[in-house]
């Protein structure tokens, strides 16, 4: 077994639970673990642990991940570098910082763009790896430039462009980079302005997503109706009043909650696990759960879906551990 020693980061653990890094609460022990309390340290880990042949994933806010039963047989660092800043009509953010939070200094600074992100509990660098949206905006429409370290170690920076953006996805889902820091350029407007549309979301995520047990958010994509084709069969399966036109997917789509709802799978439980009875794309830890169980659940929905209505589903959390 490859061993690991992060000289430069005092914290550097073996075998921790990572159920509890997670919104999920699920999942079993990261071989190595360590937090990194700033960027130097989250650079220095990596490095070290790529020059000792050792993989490494890294996690932020724990929302939309799963990791497995088993747990992870690499390095786990947890994002807790958050510094953040206004610096003209950009914010400057660290890859640990709480999107929330970046979204209340910019709005605290009389900048628009970032309301979106009052309604997402994840980090910076996951909301920018996972391109993350709702009606309000999505970080593709904000982002500037990301500093990323790549697979050799080594920082660079990336442009809007460059990363790749596209519904749920970024260039950080195709290669090993891992995200450091990121810059948003972002508009004046009055404070009014900008708080009303955060009260829009703020409104809206506590009718649609309100739920008093674990949840890592949404678990599938939405499926994209792209062509008159796939639109005639959504309505002939009597989906029609659910289509909408989605901005951040560029196409309409029939979501995923509204799919389940029809199915009457809401509350529909495996294990520890159930399916949200405020949002169907939520799965809820009713205690106990296990990866497995989610596994299983995810597994279900997918096959009732494809039989019921022949949409195929693709998973938006990402899997930690999993062969």
């Amino acid at each position: 077994m490859k061993t690991l020693s992060l000289k430069s980061i005092l914290s550097l653990q073996e075998n921790v639970p990572l159920a509890m890094y997670t919104t999920l609460k699920v999942g079993g022990p990261a071989r190595y673990f360590v937090i990194a309390k700033n960027t130097d340290e989250m650079v220095s880990a990596v490095q070290e642990a790529h020059s000792a042949g050792v993989s490494v994933v890294v996690i932020g806010g724990g929302s939309n991940v799963l990791v497995s039963d088993l747990g992870f047989s690499g390095l786990v660092v947890i994002a807790k570098n958050d510094h953040v800043q206004a610096q003209g009509a950009h914010i400057i953010a660290e890859a640990g910082a709480v999107l929330a939070r970046v979204s209340r200094v910019a709005y605290g600074s009389g900048l628009s763009g970032l309301e979106f992100g009052v309604g997402i509990p994840g980090s910076v660098g996951g909301a920018v790896v996972g391109n993350a949206s709702n009606f309000i905006g999505a970080a593709k429409d904000v982002v500037h430039e990301v500093l990323a370290l790549d697979e050799k170690g080594k920082t660079r920076a990336l442009s809007n462009a460059e990363c790749r953006f596209w519904y749920r996805h970024s260039v950080f889902k195709e290669k090993p980079w891992i995200v450091l820091q990121v810059t948003f350029a972002l508009a004046e407007k009055p404070k009014g302005e900008i708080k009303a549309r955060m009260d829009e979301i703020t409104v809206y995520k506590k009718k649609t997503q309100k739920t008093k047990y674990p949840t890592s958010g949404c678990m599938f994509k939405n499926p994209r109706l792209e062509t008159a084709e796939t639109r005639a069969h959504a309505e002939s399966k009597g989906l029609g009043e659910g289509i909408r036109y989605s901005e951040d997917m560029e196409c309409e789509t029939v979501p995923l909650r509204v799919l389940l709802e029809k199915l009457n799978m809401k509350g529909f439980q495996i294990g520890g696990i159930a399916i949200s009875e405020s949002n169907a794309n939520f799965l809820e830890n009713r205690g106990g759960a296990t990866a497995e169980d989610v596994i299983m659940m995810m597994s279900v929905i997918k096959q009732k879906v494809r039989d019921h209505f022949g949409i195929q589903l693709f998973d938006e959390v990402q899997m930690i551990g999993f062969k």
